[in-house]
C-alpha cells in the first residue's frame, strides 16, 4: 500500500490472483494430471506473472492520466496496448 500510495490497488491485484489459480487447476483437471511439486511451481510462477502484469498495467494507466487523458480513454489505450504484442 505504501508503494502504490493507494489502498485499493493492492486489493485489485490480490483479487486477480484467483483467476490464474482457477485456470491452472482447471488445466490440471482437464489433463488428468496430479497436483505435484512441479504443478505447484507452475501455479506460483503464474501468480507472479499475473501480479507483475497488473503492476505494469497500473503504471501505464497512471502515466496516461498524468499526460491529461481521461480515465476511460487511458483504460482503453492501456488495454489495447497490453493486449497486442509489439
Amino acid at each position: 500500500m505504501l508503494q502504490f500510495r493507494n489502498v485499493v490497488k493492492p486489493l485489485i491485484i490480490f483479487a486477480a490472483i484467483p483467476f490464474g489459480c482457477v485456470g491452472a487447476f482447471a488445466a490440471l483437471y482437464v489433463m488428468h494430471q496430479p497436483f505435484g511439486f512441479m504443478a505447484f511451481l507452475g501455479v506460483a510462477s503464474l501468480m507472479g506473472v499475473i501480479v507483475s502484469h497488473i503492476i505494469v498495467l497500473f503504471d501505464y494507466i497512471e502515466e496516461q492520466r498524468e499526460k491529461g487523458e481521461p480515465l476511460v480513454q487511458a483504460l482503453l489505450d492501456t488495454g489495447l496496448l497490453r493486449l497486442r504484442p509489439d
